[in-house]
């Protein structure tokens, strides 16, 4: 076997588009987190580390690290714990410690029982996020108001919810961070909210867009907006206008232990695809 490494996202893509584009919707995480850094590398602020192995015949495993963010893992066959424990060895040698992993249920597992024998340091698993796609959404009532792009006066209230947002998914952002991310989506036309009319009530976004598939994420609503039906009818929304733009599907995200979040998105018209998990190295 052999380890690969990647000067930057453009030349890992020449290599991993294609096995990723196998099952784009699956893998939607780490291709398009890839694109993202392809696409802006002019906002990247530190080196990310990317790395890929394989063996005479295929690819059998590959990640991405950005520093302050979980490492994200892909098996492209299942015999790759002796591809795993490569890259694990690479990433202690060159001192560089992830604060966690984020990928399927047990390649998130195996690669953190491997860091673990190496390291030292203790996994905790942090959260399960369930995968959801959706490729047509079903006609339900939704909730007066209109999906907008927000004004710019309007930035300071949503740097609040960005940072309420990120706590809340074990995120945590700085304030400037915050402010940076969302002038920056402001500016590329990601940034949405539902307007009851008078005000912006709830929040989302659309994310990482791949060939045929595109992310919603951030959706969030104040506590005391919540129950009135305006984040299920943004998502809605964003979704549908997504769909009629050309994408083949929309996937996004949520907690499988939030029964709320997980009825709302298959009352829309999501479909579960699969489970990732989060662990955190302490």
């Amino acid at each position: 076997m052999i380890i690969r490494s990647y000067r930057n996202a453009a030349d890992f893509l020449r290599v991993m588009q294609a096995p990723l584009e196998e099952n784009e919707v699956a893998n939607s995480l780490m291709l398009g987190v890839a694109l993202q850094y392809a696409r802006h590398p002019e906002r990247l602020t530190e080196p990310i580390y990317y790395r890929s192995v394989h063996d005479a015949t295929s690819l059998i495993a590959a990640v991405i690290h950005a520093q302050n963010h979980p490492l994200l893992a892909y098996q492209h066959r299942s015999d790759s714990t002796d591809a795993f424990s490569m890259i694990v060895a690479d990433l202690y040698q060159s001192k560089i410690r992830p604060s966690g992993v984020n990928a399927p249920i047990k390649v998130s597992r195996k690669f953190a029982h491997l860091w673990q024998v190496v390291s030292g340091y203790q996994p905790e698993v942090h959260d399960r996020q369930r995968l959801y796609q959706c490729t047509r959404t079903t006609m339900i009532d939704l909730a007066e108001g209109e999906l907008r792009p927000p004004d710019k006066k309007e930035l300071n209230i949503l740097t609040d919810w960005v940072l309420q947002f990120s706590e809340i998914v074990g995120d945590a952002l700085d304030e400037k961070t915050a402010e940076t991310m969302l002038q920056q989506r402001f500016k590329d036309g990601d940034l949405f909210v539902w307007s009851d009319g008078i005000q912006a009530v709830s929040m989302l976004m659309k994310n990482r867009p791949i060939t045929h598939t595109i992310a919603i994420s951030h959706v969030f609503t104040p506590v005391e907006l919540r129950g009135r039906g305006y984040a299920t009818a943004a998502v809605h929304t964003l979704t549908r206008n997504l769909l009629t733009a050309g994408y083949h599907s929309v996937n996004l995200f949520t907690d499988v232990t939030n029964p709320t979040s997980n009825h709302l998105y298959q009352q829309i018209g999501y479909q579960p695809v699969t489970e990732m998990e989060k662990i955190i190295f302490q």
